[in-house]
């Protein structure tokens, strides 16, 4: 019954989305998230379902190409562009493990590109709500799917919290947190612009319950960077003196009581975080990222994909915790991933993207209303932008559709903000003309909006 469900889902996407390309972004990115093949034990088990929709994407491009509209920012594609091409010269002439690159760049190029071609099929606010309840709705699964375990006292660092996931990609516990926690910001802007249920729905008892079991599902993860950019996005959401000095007592009394009522072994690890020293996981992070900034002072290029197995039993030279260490550790953090295997150039682009992204958010906070709904989903996406950055510090996540999926959110709520208000600007100034040839730049403006 499950994989007939997926099915008749994904055929939804597939009719609607061949005339509509927005839909079929958002089919292949809720097929991405969710991943329904590994989820499921039926006829469905395995099957290519990301290629399927993949496809159904490029054909959809292809038959409504008039349906496309070029970004308004163009910095950032170009920079998605350039990174694309960097990161394939560095693994197929400059990698250090040339087999482990190529395996790794494989999925990583299409990672990249297949996040970011949205930013070409989202073209105005309908489209965009469509993609953001989708993403929503994405996200919630493993909420609740995490959500419930924990509750049933699932949870537990490492552990298969969501079925068929291995503890890897969007399942892997620091990633988990993370995804989780994005619902907060998302919940916030939603709940503001709500167009899509009916009224009855928007009880604020459902909201702020939803956002609770966001919370609850971090804390199943027992990932102690869900704790730390919990806390982080409590702080950027409340910089001013006058919130900080009214919300900061209340979280801190509210966390203290809390930890009575906590898993025992939650507490145990967040409490590992008083004493990196004697923790062999987050020292083992430090002296990774000492070796790293070594090795790129000899290879400025970087080492190409998994180049931190180049740190092979030199590890001791950092730290005498790790002197008779002989395997290899990997990054564990996204911006030292990035240096590492991409080298200086590689980072200066990555980077590049992420503040570009937060820039127009900014843009359209300081221009539009505090209340206005771009306004309001520029705020929500610099958070998300700020949790992904907090999360990164702990775990190698840099080539994850997450960030991609955020970085074209920007461009598209930019863009979209852009095109409204030069349509806004437009019709002020056919509004000026006499009345015959009003009637006729009406009719071309509506013939136009249809390209």
């Amino acid at each position: 019954m499950s994989d007939l469900l997926i099915v008749i889902v994904i055929l939804a996407f597939a009719i609607v989305g061949i005339s509509r390309p927005a839909v079929a972004y958002a089919g292949y990115i809720w097929v991405d998230i969710i991943t329904p093949q590994n989820i499921l034990f039926g006829f469905l088990a395995g099957q290519p379902v990301s290629s399927v929709m993949a496809a159904l994407v490029f054909l959809s491009f292809l038959f409504n190409a008039n349906k496309l509209a070029a970004p308004r920012s163009a910095f950032i594609p170009a920079v998605i562009v350039i990174f694309s091409i960097w990161i394939t010269i560095t693994t197929f002439a400059l990698a250090l493990f040339p087999t482990a690159a190529a395996n790794k760049w494989d999925w990583v190029i299409k990672s990249i590109l297949m996040t970011s071609i949205g930013m070409f099929a989202i073209r105005d606010r309908r489209d965009l709500n469509m993609f953001l309840w989708i993403l929503f709705f994405s996200f919630c699964f493993y909420v609740i799917a995490v959500g419930a375990k924990t509750a049933a006292g699932g949870g537990g660092y490492g552990r298969h919290l969501v079925s068929g996931g291995n503890n890897r990609g969007w399942s892997e516990s620091s990633m988990l947190a993370l995804t989780v926690l994005i619902v907060i910001p998302l919940n916030k802007h939603l709940r503001a612009h709500y167009t899509f249920f009916p009224p009855q729905f928007k009880r604020p008892f459902l909201w702020l319950g939803l956002s609770l079991l966001a919370v609850f599902a971090m804390i199943g993860t027992t990932a102690r960077s869900g704790l730390i950019t919990l806390a982080g996005y409590i702080g950027y959401r409340n910089l001013s003196p006058a919130r900080m000095l009214f919300f900061v007592p209340i979280i801190v009394a509210l966390a203290i009581v809390s930890i009575g009522f906590m898993p025992e072994h939650w507490v145990e690890r967040m409490m590992t975080l008083k004493d990196i020293e004697s923790d062999s996981s987050a020292m083992g992070r430090i002296v990774v990222w000492m070796w790293t900034f070594d090795f790129v002072a000899d290879h400025w290029a970087g080492g190409g994909f998994d180049a931190y197995r180049a740190n092979h039993g030199l590890l001791g030279d950092y730290h005498e915790s790790f002197r008779n260490y002989l395997g290899i550790k990997a990054f564990h953090n996204s911006f030292i991933e990035v240096l590492g295997e991409q080298g200086f150039f590689g980072l200066f682009l990555y980077v590049s993207l992420l503040i570009q992204s937060y820039r127009l958010n900014r843009k359209v906070i300081k221009t539009e209303p505090q209340n206005s709904y771009h306004a309001s989903l520029a705020q929500c996406l610099n958070s998300m932008l700020v949790m992904y950055c907090i999360t990164g510090m702990f775990i190698g996540v840099a080539y994850q559709p997450l960030p991609f999926i955020i970085i074209t959110l920007c461009v598209i709520n930019y863009s979209v903000w852009q095109r409204e208000q030069e349509s806004a600007e437009s019709t002020l100034d056919i509004n000026k003309l006499p009345l015959n040839k009003r009637k006729q730049a009406l009719m071309q403006q509506r013939g136009n909006s249809q390209i």
